[in-house]
């Protein structure tokens, strides 16, 4: 799949399913061929947490609204750090991404320039993408894991001339 830079609030769920109890909705991206559950979230600002779902957990909704509850408790009750597991794929909001309060502690923006570009899907995850001057780094979704972390397994931030700048190691926070 081509690296191609978006927004996450100009993506639309096909077939989108709103459950306004519970201030979630689930639908299939086409462009991504995949099935989520999208979450409201209400802080500062009201953004949206993203979720994998299966076409079977789409179905499951349909029939059995109780039982998808009951799956996926931790997601909709969206308490931390539970919430952030192995279904979560990305949010609107850079507080929910790996090594977010040390952004602007590796490396400074210029002239109060956001470095903040948008985000790009990779294996099923929407990666947050910063870019100071010539380096770019994709950041990955928190992840409340005791002993892995896979997503880090896969961020390295390299400058242009392919030179590592900054060990993965310098995320945790």
């Amino acid at each position: 799949m081509t690296e191609e830079i978006f927004q996450l609030h100009d993506v639309s769920l096909e077939n989108e399913i709103v459950d306004t109890e519970k201030q979630f909705s689930i639908g299939y991206l086409k462009e991504f061929d995949s099935y989520f559950m999208k979450i409201v979230v209400w802080w500062i600002c009201v953004y949206d947490r993203w979720y994998k779902i299966t076409k079977e957990d789409f179905s499951l909704y349909q029939k059995d609204k109780e039982a998808f509850y009951k799956k996926f408790e931790k997601e909709l009750q969206q308490i931390q750090p539970s919430c952030f597991n192995e279904n979560f794929v990305g949010a609107n909001a850079l507080r929910d991404y790996d090594g977010a309060p040390n952004f602007q502690k590796l490396k400074p923006s210029k002239n109060n320039e956001n470095p903040f570009r948008g985000y790009v899907f990779i294996d099923n995850v929407f990666y947050a993408v910063i870019e100071w001057e010539d380096e770019t780094i994709y950041v990955p979704p928190v992840q409340v894991i005791n002993n892995k972390f896979p997503l880090r397994d896969k961020c390295k931030i390299y400058e242009i001339n392919g030179k590592q700048i900054i060990d993965k190691s310098m995320l945790n926070s």
